[in-house]
């Protein structure tokens, strides 16, 4: 394995973390829905990442040790 990608993918009302092995293949993904009112609270986005992230590493730790680039994409 040369390498992953640690994809994340913040929406409206959830955020999504996955690891992408350079095969394409995902290894591991994490979802955690968020309930937002008018405004969204970084504090709970920060949150939900460190935990989706901290979910992807027990999940493949071979393979999250190898992660090479990190790719975001957001909705706001």
């Amino acid at each position: 394995m040369d390498g992953c990608v640690l994809a994340v993918d913040l929406g409206g009302s959830s955020l999504r973390v996955a690891l992408i092995g350079r095969d394409g293949a995902v290894r591991a993904i994490s979802a955690r829905s968020q309930r937002t009112l008018v405004e969204a609270e970084p504090e709970q986005w920060w949150q939900a990442l460190v935990e989706g992230v901290g979910v992807l590493s027990r999940k493949d730790r071979m393979g999250f040790a190898t992660v090479r680039a990190v790719a975001v994409t957001a909705f706001t």
